[in-house]
């Protein structure tokens, strides 16, 4: 899916922020004390640095609960989002989230994969880590989620989810500038002469 990018909005990026998921404190070792202190630590640390205004490219897994519940984060959550399907969405695909999404505009697109030009910079982002993605011997980054910062990127490729240290995320969204400028930086990955 392409979008078209506004140079006058501040965008960010996130994954698998897991609200309501009591497990991934201990599997991602993540410093919140019970699910509802990581969701409500998740929340503040969004709307701390996304304006209300503000483009976040959400890449996927965003919550371990029913509908009722996902609606009320998604309702504290600050800016508008381009959703990506992780393999812990279904309840994002759900009628209820769906609608209000549609007339609230949380939420403006729902996908598997955004393609993007932004600011020069061509992007393929998805849940997953990919090998090689469209652009990739032309210096595009890749972005993907999924991985809890245990899969490092291959060339410009970075994992981007809450529990990354590649950058310090601070269990919030990453300034999409901040790792367009340090992807940059890294080898273009080549596997292919096309």
């Amino acid at each position: 899916m392409h979008i078209k990018i506004d140079q006058k909005k501040n965008y960010w990026v996130t994954s698998d922020l897991h609200f309501w998921h009591k497990n991934v404190i201990r599997y991602s070792n993540r410093p919140f004390d019970s699910v509802t202190d990581m969701n409500e630590g998740l929340i503040e640390n969004w709307n701390n640095r996304v304006g209300t205004q503000d483009i976040v490219f959400n890449l996927g897994d965003f919550a371990f609960a029913n509908e009722i519940k996902v609606i009320e984060i998604l309702s504290r959550l600050n800016g508008t989002q381009y959703f990506i399907y992780g393999n812990h969405d279904k309840v994002m695909k759900r009628d209820a989230v769906q609608q209000y999404c549609r007339e609230t505009g949380k939420i403006k697109l729902f996908c598997d994969v955004i393609e993007c030009n932004y600011k020069g910079t061509p992007l393929f982002m998805s849940h997953y880590s990919h090998r090689t993605w469209n652009r990739a011997q032309h210096g595009a980054v890749h972005l993907y989620g999924h991985s809890h910062g245990s899969l490092p990127g291959l060339g410009r490729s970075m994992d981007v989810g809450v529990d990354t240290k590649t950058l310090v995320s601070d269990y919030a969204p990453f300034a999409l500038d901040d790792v367009i400028e340090f992807l940059s930086h890294q080898p273009i990955h080549k596997v292919d002469h096309h």
